[in-house]
């Protein structure tokens, strides 16, 4: 499987995916210092191969495709992101959202309808909520 980390932070669930079996991890943080630290973390890491840190700006740029992005942010960064992010995955790959106060939650159910994608499930913790949401299948050629 080809993940994706979308505002890695430390770069734990790309360690993470890579740990589960992804095949690669493009994992990409807007902030240096974070990013700096990912790098680390993954350099020391035994997943070191499987996973690239990089810029969003680098991350945006590329044409590849996944399996599976996740994005562990605020809604406040969520949202923006989605139209980029959404065009990313793959018919049938799946978005996983994360770091979601309750009172945002319908706010990034409804950015993630307006890109196409349907939600499966909304998993609840305390106050916390995660997305877990798929893309449509490819469109039939006419």
């Amino acid at each position: 499987m080809r993940v994706a980390d979308v505002g890695c932070g430390s770069g734990i669930l790309a360690m993470a995916a890579a740990a589960l079996g992804a095949v690669h991890v493009d994992a990409s943080e807007i902030d240096a210092l974070p990013r700096r630290i990912a790098s680390e973390n993954v350099a020391g890491s035994p997943y070191r191969s499987q996973i690239a840190i990089m810029s969003d700006s680098e991350f945006a740029a590329m044409d590849t495709r996944y399996e599976l992005i996740v994005m562990n942010i605020v809604p406040d960064v969520i949202i923006p992101l989605l139209p980029d992010v959404a065009p990313k995955l793959l018919p049938g790959a799946l978005l996983i959202t994360s770091g979601i106060v309750e009172e945002r939650c319908a706010d990034v159910v409804e950015a993630i309808g307006r890109q196409g994608l349907t939600v499966l499930d909304v998993v609840e913790d305390e106050v916390w909520r995660g997305i877990i949401a798929q893309a449509g299948p490819a469109p039939h050629a006419s």
